[in-house]
């Protein structure tokens, strides 16, 4: 065999594995959401391993030069700002994961620009082979939402009665 015969073998078997890269893929039960009014969002995973554990959370955001992602993504009873760190927002583990999530905006929030059209998308985090957290990862899909504030309700003033005088 000639040289480059045996650098080509070499070449061929010191390839590592190729893996599938991680996507999840989502749908959500809502195109709008009013005030405090949360949606489930079903995720479709792809490339994971079973078992394999990963952070899961919701982000609002507007095509703005620099989009500024917002929302909160319910974690048991409570619900975790977008902009707490990746370990804070929901852990699950492919596979034993029912793939939902529950999502809501978030109106204080510096992103939040009033009420109207935004996008939704769904970031995550998993485990590298050399042991870290990854940077975040993106759904492979967005969605298109419209996000409306109520009207707060006008408390009625009681209206003083007048005692008759004699």
């Amino acid at each position: 065999m000639k040289w480059w015969g045996i650098w080509i073998l070499l070449l061929v078997l010191s390839v590592a594995p190729v893996f599938a890269s991680r996507t999840l893929s989502i749908v959500a039960d809502k195109t709008s959401l009013f005030g405090d009014e949360a949606m489930a969002v079903s995720a479709s995973p792809s490339g994971f391993t079973d078992g394999e554990s990963i952070y899961v959370k919701g982000a609002f955001y507007q095509d703005v030069p620099t989009p500024n992602y917002f929302g909160y993504t319910q974690k048991g009873d409570s619900w975790v700002k977008n902009s707490q760190t990746s370990t804070e927002q929901l852990s699950v583990k492919i596979g034993e994961w029912d793939n939902t999530l529950k999502v809501k905006s978030d109106f204080s929030d510096s992103g939040y620009k009033g009420e109207g059209d935004y996008k939704f998308k769904v970031g995550f985090y998993y485990t590298t082979s050399g042991g870290n957290l990854s940077s975040i990862q993106w759904s492979s899909n967005i969605l298109a939402m419209n996000l409306n504030v109520p009207t707060p309700t006008p408390t009625p003033t009681p209206t003083p009665k007048s005692s008759p005088t004699s």
